[in-house]
Parts: structure tokens; C-alpha cells; sequence
């Protein structure tokens, strides 16, 4: 098992880790220590120089690391976060890349999700899928998603630039992650209205076994519905969240091959055939609010529209489906 660490860990810090590289390898204690090590080695043998950063568990998807871990992101070539909560929707994150580093995510990394499912996908063929879908969205103004669960929600992606993430960091784009594959937007503010019903995972809910109903009116969520899970989620955000933690941030359609379902949010949002969206902050993806929190919320066979094209149908992707 541990060479098997070892050799997959390698594999993203080959993709996007240069010959001289300074590397801030930024973790916490909830990370298995193996992990950390393979890590490690693999940027020193990329002939690369790393700098490993640890730090206690964070409370939250989207709170700020450490002020001292922090500062020493912007001196970096390139950040690896192997943390057990995301550090991508922060303000320390966003200075970074604001300072020209490149940014690889490995949030929630654990032994099993680097060694199977979405981290033993054929990485050319997510990057060439992802391509695609982005290309439709970015010329795309209006996403409807239903469900026959009963989702029906509208809302904007006009002027809005879409990422693909696809394993591999690119200049116009200096955002990747591993395991990956989707391809994210920013929802236009103010411009969701009607009601998803999350069927899959929620960050700090977990995979779930009743349906939560989100009812969003002018961007937010207005009413969430359902049974204990709906009230974790509710009870999480009075507690750790603000105004905008219910500001709809994200949407994203899943294009890995290999990721598994299951109560791992972070592979699960990457399967082929799902989307997810996320409310709370959204400015790492380009949009202007502001959260302490960024949750993504999982739904499993949607159908969801690009304008008046259907490009999902019960949760099989249409785009090109011929050649995929």
C-alpha cells in the first residue's frame, strides 16, 4: 500500500510541478501522515524545493488557514493544499494566486481516494471532456436543472467564465485539483429562483439518506427542507455561517469516469453524470460575495439545460455523447 501511495501521489505533483519549483506543501493533522511524506518526496524528486505547512483541522470549507501559514503562500511557485476541509474559497488562497502561484487542491485526501476511483482516471481523457462542457458554457447565459425527484431551478452564467478543472494547471487558468474533473461556474448574483433537491452529499452533512430541498428565491436560499439531514445543515449554517452562506456560488458538472459516489463529497462531486452546486462564497470561481463558508451540495441524476439545450437527461451527459 505504500508504494501505491507513494507512486500515485506522484502523479499530480508530475503534472503541474516544474524543475526549481518552491513548494508549500499546506496540510493539517487530520491528513494521514503517509500521505504528507509521499507528498513530500515526490516534489524533492521532481527536483523541486518543498515546504511542508501544518496546521490543526480547520472548522470549515472556506475558513482561513493560520495567519502565519498563510503568509508564506504568495512566496511560493506553487501550492498544494492536502487539507481535510478546502482551503480554495479563501481570502489566503486568493492572495496567493493574486501573486502569480499556482494552486493544486487535494482537499479531503485521504489513502483510499488517492489510490482508487476518480485518482486512476485517465487524466487526458477528464481534461478532454471538460474542455467541451466548458466551451458550451461559456457562450451559454441561462442553466435550468430538474430532477424527477422535483428540482426546478433557474438561473444565470451570462459574462461569466467557466473553469475546467481537469488534474492539470494551465497559465489561463492556474487552478487544478486531484483527484479531479468538473467544470465549475459562478452563478450571476441575485439571478436563482426556484428549488434543487440535493440527493447525493453535502459538505459537513455527509452522504445522505433523506433528500434535502433547497428553496431559493433572488439568488439565496429562502426555506431548506426535509428531515434530520435538512436540519444538520440548517443548524451548521446558524452556526458557522453568516449571510451569505446561503448565496447559491457555484455550479458544476462532474466529469470524471472513475470517481465513486459515496460519502466522500469531494470524489462524489466529480462523477460523470452528476452536478453539484454550493452556496456561501464565490469569488475564487470570479463571482463578488463574500462567505466564511463554501458547501457544495451533490445531485445525482439531474437534466439540466444550456440556454434551450438539453445537455444532461437523468443524469447521462449529452454533449458529444457519440464521441465520449
Amino acid at each position: 500500500m505504500k508504494l501505491e501511495v507513494f507512486r500515485n501521489a506522484a502523479i499530480p505533483v508530475q503534472m503541474n510541478v516544474k524543475n526549481g519549483d518552491t513548494v508549500v506543501i499546506l496540510t493539517d493533522s487530520k491528513i494521514e501522515p503517509i500521505i504528507q511524506e509521499a507528498l513530500f518526496t515526490a516534489v524533492y524528486h521532481q527536483k523541486a524545493t518543498p515546504i511542508l505547512v501544518m496546521f490543526p483541522p480547520l472548522a470549515s470549507f472556506g475558513n482561513e488557514p493560520p495567519a502565519a501559514a498563510a503568509a508564506c503562500l504568495p512566496k511560493a511557485d506553487i501550492v498544494i493544499s492536502a487539507c481535510s476541509t478546502s482551503t480554495t474559497h479563501t481570502d489566503a488562497i486568493r492572495e496567493a494566486l493574486n501573486a502569480g502561484v499556482r494552486y493544486l487542491a487535494l482537499g479531503g485526501i485521504t489513502v483510499d481516494s488517492l489510490t482508487q476511483g476518480a485518482a486512476t482516471a485517465d487524466y487526458d481523457d477528464v481534461m478532454r471532456l471538460s474542455k467541451k462542457i466548458a466551451q458550451k458554457m461559456d457562450v451559454s447565459r441561462e442553466v435550468r436543472i430538474t430532477s424527477e425527484l422535483g428540482s426546478d431551478l433557474q438561473f444565470s452564467i451570462e459574462g461569466r467564465t467557466s473553469f475546467p478543472l481537469c488534474g492539470i494547471i494551465e497559465d489561463i487558468r492556474p487552478i487544478a485539483a486531484f483527484p479531479d474533473g468538473e467544470v465549475s461556474v459562478a452563478p450571476v448574483e441575485g439571478t436563482a429562483n426556484g428549488k434543487i433537491i440535493i440527493d447525493g452529499t453535502i459538505h459537513h452533512v455527509g452522504e445522505l439518506t433523506t433528500p434535502v430541498e433547497l428553496v431559493m428565491k433572488n439568488g439565496m436560499v429562502s426555506e431548506i427542507l426535509g428531515g434530520d439531514e435538512a436540519d444538520l445543515l440548517r443548524h451548521f449554517l446558524q452556526e458557522k455561517g453568516d449571510d451569505n452562506s446561503v448565496n447559491l456560488a457555484e455550479f458544476a458538472f462532474g466529469t470524471n469516469r472513475n470517481a465513486r459516489l459515496g460519502d466522500n463529497p469531494q470524489e462524489a462531486k466529480k462523477a460523470l453524470g452528476t452536478i453539484h452546486v454550493a452556496i456561501g462564497d464565490n469569488r475564487t470561481l470570479g463571482g463578488n460575495t463574500y462567505s466564511k463558508t463554501h458547501l457544495d451540495c451533490l445531485i445525482l441524476k439531474p437534466s439540466v439545460w444550456l440556454d434551450d439545450e438539453l445537455v444532461v437527461k437523468n443524469g447521462k451527459l449529452l454533449i458529444n455523447s457519440d464521441d465520449i
